[in-house]
């Protein structure tokens, strides 16, 4: 399930609720069947035994949850899981995802459909001053005039910042199309 589709389901009104249960159970709607933690996640990783490691060779998984599957919940790499989960749903909305690569610096997602391209950066938190520097500072320096977007889970509303937006995860999961602004 996309995040929508997860909300939908299972009639969630609270968009920042629902996200903080979806990084935990994902997407994968079979798994929904069972009420056991532990059943779930089995199932889960056997779905990935079967699956992704015989057939599937991409840097994202195709649902987060296989990570708690294999791995449990210790250590958890909140940021990883939440890029997974963007980039997931940007190869539902049709974009080609790449990773960027600019004066040593990455950015994590650069986004191709036909002629649109959007840069973005993934965070968990961008709450202290330093990670938020971290994140904008690749997109800072992109001189051309393609849309440049900060997605975190900021729990506010979409303002700018230096002409990059950023973007509760939430929100934009919610958002059917990235609709961006290609600026002349």
């Amino acid at each position: 399930f996309s995040f929508r589709e997860y909300m939908e389901y299972f009639g969630l009104k609270d968009r920042y609720d629902a996200l903080d249960k979806y990084v935990l159970e994902g997407g994968m709607s079979s798994s929904y069947l069972y009420k056991d933690q532990d059943a779930k996640y089995d199932y889960i990783a056997d779905v990935f035994d079967t699956l992704i490691v015989r057939d599937i060779r991409k840097k994202y998984l195709s649902d987060h949850t296989f990570r708690y599957a294999k791995l449990g919940t210790k250590n958890m790499d909140y940021g990883r899981i939440l890029e997974n989960i963007v980039a997931v749903e940007l190869l539902r909305r049709g974009y080609e995802v790449y990773v960027g690569i600019l004066y040593k610096k990455e950015i994590d997602f650069v986004a191709v459909k036909r002629s649109e391209k959007i840069y973005i950066q993934v965070s968990d938190s961008i709450s202290e001053e330093k990670t938020f520097e971290r994140e904008v500072a690749p997109l800072l320096q992109i001189k051309d005039a393609y849309p440049k977007y900060v997605i975190a889970r900021t729990r506010h509303d979409e303002y700018q910042y230096e002409g990059i937006k950023v973007i509760d995860i939430a929100d934009w999961l919610l958002d059917k199309w990235l609709k961006p602004t290609v600026m002349c």
